[in-house]
């Protein structure tokens, strides 16, 4: 019963909040392949600002 909107909005919230415990993973190098490389490069970045 939810409009089609909703859907795709609940959709992508719910990717991008997927994406931040692979994020983490990479972070800590438990889980060195995550979304194609994009994330670990994003978290390499971060790590050295960090």
């Amino acid at each position: 019963m939810i409009p089609t909107g909703e859907k795709i909005h609940l959709l992508i919230k719910g990717s991008s909040s997927a994406n931040i415990p692979c994020e983490l993973k990479s972070r800590s190098k438990l889980s060195p392949v995550t979304n194609g490389g994009k994330t670990i490069g994003k978290s390499n970045k971060v790590s050295k600002n960090d």
